[in-house]
């Protein structure tokens, strides 16, 4: 199941494995990233967590 994350300056986070893999959405013409660094994972991990 995906789930979804938006930021409030219109990013988007993704992922399809309840959040070990990240991906950002960078429109549909674009590969999405994969976020790699480590702070920035568990910084989306936390926003997620908080929107409950």
């Amino acid at each position: 199941m995906r789930e979804r994350l938006e930021m409030l300056g219109g990013r988007v986070f993704y992922s399809d494995d309840n959040w070990l893999t990240i991906w950002e959405f960078r429109g549909s013409d674009k590969k999405p990233r994969r976020v790699r660094n480590q702070e920035e994972a568990d910084q989306i991990r936390f926003l997620v967590v908080a929107q409950g």
